[in-house]
């Protein structure tokens, strides 16, 4: 309570609340939700394809350790809770310093640039740190965030080059069910568990159901449709705002006609998912013209 306390004390007023609530929205759904296709049709796919599945499958791990661990926010005595939207009355780990950890770790390991890691450092810190500003969290969730996230990414990026050669090798549709089934698994397994049933994030059906849609959607986007970035970077931002819009209208319109309960969330962002790593790849690939094949794409087989 005393580092909240100091760190209120230390930057009062309204224009600093303005300020943390902003650092905070930096590890939101709608940043995410906006990153993940912009990446997904601009850098290289397998990166992407990691990136997104680790994001993912990180809320699912930040919602079992939630319910497993059943630690109450800071009350509200003493210190000022901003209205800022919490999702769960469970405090640890901290999903907003957990994932920014866990995404801009992967960033910089992609990037692997000097500014760029002291980048990522940076907004790590300011998303904690903005957790504890804005009095919805203590210390040791964002400690306990910031661990999981870096453990997450670390095991992550040792897996992925082996998991995927094995992957590749299986047939498409194997692929496609796995990418489909496995996120399906994970959210009946929390729900079967009685500890964690009792708890019901707003952000884990959406978590399992983007995964159930991107991982067989980026499969199958490989086999069928082949999307290559545009060389020309004014096509590609044309792409890029075309690809949003699509997303966004699949996101907006799916809401309006699908209940607003945990199975809806679940359906919509599977499609939504879908949208982004099929119907927006199938349409942008005819704007601009045709690409041209990377040197070697011939000798590679499609699973590649």
């Amino acid at each position: 309570m005393e580092v909240i306390r100091f760190l209120q004390a230390t930057m009062p007023g309204p224009g600093w609340e303005r300020f943390w609530t902003l650092m905070s929205k930096l590890s939101s759904e709608q940043v995410f939700v906006a990153l993940v296709p912009i990446l997904y049709w601009t850098a290289d796919r397998r990166f992407t394809r990691l990136l997104t599945g680790l994001l993912l499958f990180n809320i699912w791990v930040a919602s079992v350790a939630k319910g497993l661990v059943a630690s109450p926010r800071p009350p509200a005595g003493g210190i000022r809770v901003a209205p800022v939207d919490v999702g769960s009355p469970l405090g640890f780990p901290s999903g907003h310093a957990q994932s920014a950890a866990l995404v801009w770790t992967v960033l910089a390991s992609g990037v692997r640039r000097r500014w760029f890691a002291g980048l990522a450092a940076a907004v790590i810190l300011l998303v904690g740190v903005s957790r504890l500003y804005l009095g919805v969290h203590w210390p040791a969730d964002v400690v306990g965030g910031w661990a999981l996230g870096l453990g997450l990414a670390w095991l992550g990026i040792r897996v992925h080059g082996r998991a995927g050669g094995w992957l590749s090798a299986l047939p498409l549709w194997l692929r496609a069910a796995l990418g489909a089934g496995i996120p399906v698994l994970l959210y009946a397994a929390y729900q079967a568990v009685p500890a964690l049933g009792r708890i019901q994030p707003e952000e884990l059906p959406v978590a399992m159901g983007a995964l159930t849609g991107f991982l067989p959607g980026t499969v199958l986007e490989e086999a069928w449709i082949g999307y290559r970035p545009h060389p020309r970077p004014g096509w590609q931002v044309v792409r890029v705002a075309l690809g949003l819009a699509v997303v966004l209208a699949a996101r907006a319109g799916l809401k309006a006609v699908l209940p607003d309960t945990a199975g809806g969330d679940f359906v919509r962002y599977a499609a939504v998912a879908l949208a982004a790593t099929l119907l927006a790849p199938w349409l942008l690939r005819r704007i601009g013209g045709p690409v041209p094949s990377p040197v070697g794409a011939a000798e590679r087989s499609p699973g590649a």
